[in-house]
């Protein structure tokens, strides 16, 4: 939005000679910039104030202008004076002729949300900061500093980025408290708590010029550029930190090693685990060490400059991983009591003698270096927003191992820990038991963002323009389903544009009309949706007999809602974000509530520039085809525009039963406590992975071609695709035995077949079998053929079997029995028409689903918006297992994802 310079605000006292760099600081002119930044929750605009944006740019240039006139060198630019034979290079700052700092204004159509929820940190924080992949030898003609305020729709994120070779981590975070306290102050000159110190520190007998060995900069300077990484934050709360000590210094018979050893030695254990590394070669776990106390006599804490040098501690990869925790923190704890005054006089006079320019030349797989740290007080910088909700960083400085220490949110002593690692490796980290009995996987959002909200406006209860029904009595295939969830889906589509004269009505206000009177008419047909479930029961001996009273009841629920969200809010993030659940009615609501809950329940969310049209139907009343058969005639009663429209496919209400069996079938229960049960599913993430037609006949093909036949579908194909993928990310023993269950409509099944329009369940599921290691040492096509073989037996012959079988022994399904950590559910079915549903505002943009009837290893199918047999895949998969699916190259390499 806009970019200027900041010089101090007034002379400092003293005059400003070169500002000469000593040995830590030339020894950083190749490495990048340090980029940290802090992301507020934005302030409200009220329409009696200022913009409080504006507000913060102006206050937030005054401030730096007067933190700069104690940290003048950050206002310069770097200078050399060079010659060629003997060789010399000699870098200072000069302090007087540079424009000053950089300032820059920017915007991005974000939400704290975007940044916070995905379990990786986006790539889009890198461009929160300036002087991006930029090294330090480059503050020539780039400044040495720049700070960005990059305004989201809800935060405000502070990105500063400060030349490494004039600051280390401590100067770096000294100076942006200052420029903290300096805002806050709010006064024209004001002073600073802890001014910095300025004078350089060199041994005895040299400098203040060091003269570098070089006549050109190409001699030291490297560009380095990461291989792909992937960057996550852990968390480690106090607790577990304490645990962590205790178990340290109880296996090492001591008392020295600190919480920051005793973290460090965990994850250098764990990632060299998951790097699956021979036993014999050297690894190492290098840390940041700050050298102002360690000098004697000791520099000031406000000494401003670099004084870091790194320790290591080193083990063979097999005496790291067979010793214990204990021991690998105990070397760690050794290095850093090595690292005495005597130790960095050393270095700095051979450094002297042999000047060298560190130089991040590629990848390094026994290596780990850990930087920064949790002591520095960076949640304690305020900006007239209160305190921080996170601390990001930029690009600079990261490759494969490097992990970067910060103080956690809460305090207390939580840290949180930035790690960079190749995808294979982080996704090996995440399923590390040392790592998950922590806890860390999960990320949080601060309690004190607020969280985005659907807000309820309005409800009411639609009754069919018809009354007056027999009982509808309910068969096996439903009265099973007594104890899962409702069937929740829904539709995005583009909110229209607002009326643009005072004779125009409102959109979604129109919208709202006519979607309750399509409802009135579409309920005439399909009015067992209007009805509530209603129960028979005695004790002895027990009975309990179930069905649809189809008159005593209010109707179905119509709710308007509404939410400051966008549609990029829903379909940008990586994973399905959590409020999407709040666009749908009877969360967490199992079938059996219908007694007291509405059988059918229609939520439209207005959002900021979109609708959602969430769709909540109890799951004994419907199955997959059925829900859809109800969406499609609702919207051609809307399109209809009639009074009382027809509709082209009427449903078939009466229900099959077997011969000699019904309508009315008892359950040997007396109360509904005997088959109830909530079943919650543990943490999970939840993405969408699309698959073109193109890929899909690719998958086809290889499936046929491997199994020496053309039976195999594209719906086989990808079923097996997605079962082997998830089974090998779950890292499964070779003899366990996993499943793959497909839903199955059993109407085309019968004999005679019922009508599509046949008005229920008629779902069963087939499974496929296999051990985790016949399944992943046989090819592709073998699974997709075990599929296809189970999905050819199911035919009348099974279905009046388990139809059979069930009215002898009736049974209801319960989610915590019926399925386990080493299947897979495919549900739902790309054949269904979800994108030929409209309402008035064109076509849908996403189908999206609540929370209902979601656990490990649950994936949904979907057609793909473009229609053409392409396919969207919901996987739902514990954060670790799905962070290995992300980086199983099969899967990533068939599917692509929003």
């Amino acid at each position: 939005m806009s970019e200027c310079y900041i010089k101090p605000q007034y002379p400092a006292e003293e005059v400003k000679p070169p500002f000469h760099l000593a040995s830590w600081d030339i020894a950083m002119l190749s490495v990048h910039y340090i980029q940290k930044g802090l992301l507020f929750i934005k302030p409200q605009i009220t329409s009696d104030q200022e913009n409080p944006v504006e507000s913060l740019l102006n206050r937030l240039k005054d401030s730096l202008s007067l933190t700069l006139v104690h940290f003048y060198p950050l206002a310069g630019r770097f200078a050399t004076v060079k010659q060629e034979n003997p060789p010399s290079y000699y870098v200072y700052i000069d302090c007087n002729t540079g424009p000053g700092a950089k300032f820059i204004y920017a915007t991005a159509d974000l939400t704290i949300a975007d940044i916070l929820l995905p379990v990786d940190v986006p790539v889009v924080v890198q461009s929160f900061f300036d002087h991006d992949r930029v090294v330090n030898h480059d503050g020539h003609s780039m400044s040495l500093l720049s700070i960005q305020v990059t305004e989201l729709i809800d935060g405000i994120f502070i990105g500063v980025s400060a030349n490494h070779a004039v600051v280390d981590g401590t100067s770096y975070w000294h100076f942006f408290n200052s420029l903290s306290n300096t805002f806050r102050a709010q006064e024209k000159n004001p002073g600073i708590p802890r001014p910095p110190v300025l004078k350089r520190w060199f041994p005895n007998g040299h400098g203040p010029m060091h003269n570098l060995p070089f006549s050109h900069h190409d001699q030291f300077i490297r560009r380095f550029e990461a291989p792909p990484l992937r960057e996550r934050i852990f968390h480690f709360s106090s607790e577990s930190i304490a645990k962590l000590k205790e178990k340290a210094n109880s296996e090492s018979k001591s008392s020295k090693i600190s919480s920051f050893q005793s973290v460090s030695a965990l994850v250098w254990r764990c990632v060299i685990r998951a790097r699956c590394l021979p036993r014999d070669p050297e690894t190492t776990c290098t840390m940041a060490a700050n050298n102002r106390s360690r000098i004697n006599p000791p520099l000031p804490n406000e000494y401003f400059g670099n004084t870091v040098l790194t320790l290591t501690g080193k083990a063979t990869v097999g005496e790291l991983l067979d010793q214990g925790l204990g021991w690998a923190a105990w070397r760690l704890h050794e290095a850093r009591e090595s690292h005495t005054d005597a130790a960095v006089r050393e270095w700095v006079e051979k450094w002297t003698e042999n000047p060298v320019i560190y130089k991040r030349t590629g990848h390094n797989p026994y290596a780990l270096l850990l930087g920064s740290s949790p002591r520095f007080p960076m949640y304690e910088n305020e900006f007239g927003m209160g305190k921080a909700v996170a601390i990001r960083s930029g690009y600079g400085n990261k490759f494969d191992g490097k992990v970067m220490f910060y103080p956690g949110y809460e305090g207390g002593g939580s840290m949180d820990l930035e790690v960079n690692l190749p995808p294979e490796t982080m996704a090996a980290l995440e399923s590390d038991a040392s790592i998950k009995a922590l806890k860390t996987i999960v990320p949080t959002i601060p309690s004190t963002m607020n969280h985005p909200t659907v807000q309820i406006i309005s409800e009411c209860f639609i009754k069919p323009e018809e009354q007056n029904h027999p009982p509808i009595y309910l068969a096996p295939w439903d009265l099973a389903m007594l104890s899962v969830h409702y069937i929740q889906k829904g539709l995005l589509f583009i909110k229209p544009q607002a009326p643009t004269t005072d004779h125009q009505e409102n959109p979604v206000e129109s919208l709202l009309n006519r979607l309750k009177d399509s409802l009135s008419h579409t309920l005439v047909h399909f009015y067992p949706l209007s009805g509530r479930l209603a129960t028979h029961k005695q004790e002895n001996p027990p009975s309990y007999s179930v069905y649809i009273d189809c008159n005593n009841s209010p109707g179905a629920k119509f709710i308007y809602a509404a939410a400051d969200l966008t549609v990029s809010d829903i379909l940008s993030p990586v994973d399905v974000p959590v409020v999407v659940q709040s666009f749908f009615d009877h969360d967490r609501a199992v079938n059996h509530d219908g007694h007291s809950m509405s059988l059918l329940s229609i939520q439209v969310t207005e959002l900021t520039d979109g609708v959602f049209i969430g769709c909540s139907i109890n799951h004994m009343v419907v199955d997959g085809t059925s829900y859809w058969h109800f969406f499609e005639m609702l919207s051609h009663a809307f399109r209809a525009q009639e009074k009382n429209p027809e509709i082209p496919r009427p449903p078939v209400l009466t229900r099959w039963f077997p011969e000699g069996y019904g309508p009315v079938l008892n359950l040997p229960f007396s109360h509904h406590n005997q088959f109830i049960s909530r079943f919650e599913p543990p943490p999970l993430r939840e993405r969408i992975f699309h698959l073109s037609s193109e890929s899909i006949a690719k998958l086809k093909s290889k499936a046929n071609s491997e199994s020496k036949t053309n039976k195999i579908s594209s719906f086989q194909a990808v079923s097996a695709l997605v079962w082997r993928c998830v089974t090998r990310a779950r890292r499964l023993p070779h003899d366990q035995e996993t499943s793959c269950r497909l839903a199955a409509n059993n109407r085309a099944r019968m004999d005679p077949p019922l009508p599509t329009e046949y008005f229920g369940n008629l779902m069963q599921t087939v499974r496929g079998k296999a051990s985790a290691g016949e399944l992943l040492g046989h090819g592709f096509g073998w699974a997709a053929w075990r599929l296809h073989e189970a999905v050819a037996g199911h035919c009348d012959k099974a279905v009046r079997e388990w139809v059979g079988n069930w009215v002898k022994e009736p049974f209801i399904y319960q989610f915590g029995q019926f399925f386990d950590p080493f299947s897979l559910m495919m549900g739902g079915s790309p054949r269904f028409e979800m994108y030929e549903n409209e309402f008035g505002m064109g076509r849908a943009v996403a189908v999206r689903s609540g929370y209902a009837n979601k656990f490990d290893g649950k994936v949904t199918s979907y057609p793909g918006h473009e229609g053409g047999g392409s396919m969207d895949l919901e996987v739902c998969l514990p954060p670790e297992t799905m962070a290995v699916l992300e980086s199983d190259g099969e899967f990533m390499g068939a599917v692509c994802s929003y």
